[in-house]
C-alpha cells in the first residue's frame, strides 16, 4: 500500500495536531491558544486537526494569562555558577503527528498498541505509518532532524505509542515510541517542561536536568532569553548538552540526543508566554 494511499486514510476526519514548539517569542497581545507555532525560541500550537513543529511560535486566544507562567513541573533545576556558554550548533527538529478523529480536543492523551505498517525515508525525514486498532485511521509521524538520524525499523514491528498534547494556552507535545522486544525507540519533548503535568503518566527514557547561569540572557522580542544546557548520565557517561546542540551519550551505540531548544525567558513582555521552552529528541536505548 502506498504512502499516499495511507495518508488519504489518515486524513479522513483526521485530527492533525500541529506544534513545533520552542520558547515563545512571537506571542500575540490577545492571549490564548487557538493557534500557535513553535520555534527554537518560542512555543506556538494549533488545536486543529494537524500537529506540526516549525521554528516560530505564537499563541492566541480570548483569555489572557499573566506575563509569567510557572513551568516547574517536571523540570529539575541545577545552578552551577558561572560556567562557560557553548556556542549554538546547527541542530533543528521538525515534525508532524497525525492521528484519527478524537473525542476531546484540544488535549490528547493516547496510549496505543500499534503495528508499523510502513516506514519511509528520504535520508532526512523519517515517515512512520502506524496501524493502531483503537484509532479510526492510521497514525502518521514525520520527523526530520539535523544532524540526520536513522531508525532500526523494517516494517511489521509491534510498537507502543504514548502521545500527549497538553494545553490550553500553548500546546506541549510529548511522544514516546517503544518497540516490542527491543525497547525504547524515540521520545520527543516539545513544551514548557521536560515532563507533562503529574496527571499525565509519561516516562522519559533518560533523566534530563536543566542547567542555568551558563549563558548571558539576550533580547528575543518577548524578554531576555537565557540559553540553558541539559545534563544527563547514561551508562556511566555524563553529558551536558547546550541549547541547539547534539550529543551521543553512553558509548558508540549509545543514546542520541538533539536539543533543538532549551531556554529561560526573563522579564517577559508578551502575554500568554511560558518562561521556559524545551524541544528535545531522544533516540536509542536510554537508561535501559
Amino acid at each position: 500500500m502506498s504512502i499516499e494511499h495511507l495518508r488519504a486514510r489518515a486524513s479522513i476526519c483526521a485530527l492533525t495536531l500541529i506544534s513545533s514548539l520552542t520558547l515563545a517569542s512571537g506571542c500575540s497581545d490577545d492571549g490564548g491558544a487557538e493557534e500557535s507555532e513553535s520555534t527554537d525560541e518560542s512555543g506556538e500550537s494549533e488545536s486543529t486537526d494537524e500537529s506540526e513543529s516549525t521554528d516560530e511560535s505564537e499563541s492566541t486566544d480570548e483569555t489572557e494569562s499573566t506575563d509569567e507562567t510557572d513551568t516547574t513541573d517536571g523540570t529539575e533545576e541545577t545552578d552551577t555558577g558561572n560556567l562557560s556558554c557553548e556556542p549554538e550548533g546547527d541542530v533543528t527538529i521538525s515534525y508532524s503527528i497525525e492521528v484519527g478523529a478524537l473525542d476531546e480536543p484540544p488535549s490528547v492523551d493516547l496510549d496505543l498498541a500499534c503495528t508499523l505498517a510502513e516506514i519511509d525515508t528520504d535520508g532526512v525525514t523519517q515517515v512512520l505509518i502506524l496501524d493502531c486498532p483503537e484509532l479510526e485511521n492510521v497514525a502518521v509521524i514525520d520527523i526530520a532532524v539535523s544532524p540526520d538520524m536513522s531508525l532500526p525499523l523494517v516494517g511489521g514491528e509491534a510498537i507502543s505509542m504514548r502521545y500527549i498534547l497538553e494545553g490550553p494556552w500553548w500546546f506541549n507535545t510529548y511522544l514516546r515510541l517503544d518497540v516490542e522486544g527491543t525497547g525504547h525507540l524515540l521520545t520527543l519533548i516539545d513544551g514548557d517542561s521536560l515532563l507533562p503535568p503529574e496527571e499525565f503518566e509519561f516516562t522519559s527514557p533518560v533523566e534530563l536536568t536543566a542547567v542555568y547561569d551558563l549563558c548571558e540572557p539576550v533580547s528575543d522580542g518577548c524578554g531576555q532569553r537565557e540559553r540553558l544546557a541539559l545534563m544527563t548520565t547514561i551508562a556511566g557517561e555524563e553529558a551536558q548538552i547546550f541549547d541547539a546542540n547534539y550529543a551521543e551519550v553512553g558509548g558508540e551505540e549509545g543514546t542520541e540526543i538533539w536539543v533543538g531548544a532549551a531556554g529561560h525567558l526573563h522579564e517577559i513582555e508578551c502575554t500568554d508566554t511560558p518562561d521556559e521552552w524545551f524541544q528535545v529528541l531522544i533516540v536509542g536505548p536510554g537508561e535501559g
